[in-house]
């Protein structure tokens, strides 16, 4: 019985740290290739041992001074479907809302929500947002579809998702 018991305290140790340590990297992947073509994707997608392959495009950052003239920042990212449910999905918690469809939709983290100074998001409620791309600086509204929790809170950061329309027009 002894023995049983510490096994099972052991697993379960070793389980909650796993959990932990995929949150606080925000991510369940193990290797990220930045940029690759449509052919490369292809081939990681073909391997037999890669499980899941998505993709994250960073489509800017947003970053807002607080009252103490510290900065915080925003990365927003369009993520596809395989990287939301296989990758992102499990290191978050308490999902509420969509992942973001239409181009004017966006889905924050409660570390962003709070970047923002909004207390008690609504799903539809309109966000005001100024962030960088490559292409220079904008100024959107966006309606809120969705917000989570997230775990992956270093250096005064937040996550913002949105849809693949608004990752095209970019």
């Amino acid at each position: 019985l002894m023995i049983s018991s510490a096994f099972t305290i052991g697993v379960s140790t070793l389980e909650s740290y796993t959990l932990s340590m995929k949150r606080q990297a925000g991510t369940t992947a193990s290797i990220a290739l930045n940029r690759p073509t449509d052919e490369q994707y292809k081939q990681i997608q073909d391997l037999d041992y890669v499980k899941h392959a998505g993709i994250d495009i960073r489509v800017g950052t947003a970053a807002q001074k607080d009252d103490s003239g510290q900065t915080s920042k925003i990365s927003m990212d369009y993520i596809d479907q395989r990287e939301f449910e296989h990758h992102i999905k499990p290191t978050i918690s308490g999902i509420k809302g969509d992942y973001p469809q239409k181009v004017d939709e966006i889905m924050l983290s409660d570390s962003a929500l709070k970047i923002l100074g909004i207390k008690t998001p609504k799903i539809g409620m309109n966000i005001n947002l100024t962030f960088r791309s490559d292409d220079g600086e904008h100024r959107d509204t966006f309606r809120l579809s969705g917000h989570f929790r997230s775990y992956d809170n270093f250096n005064r950061s937040g996550a913002a998702y949105v849809s693949k329309e608004l990752t095209e027009q970019m």
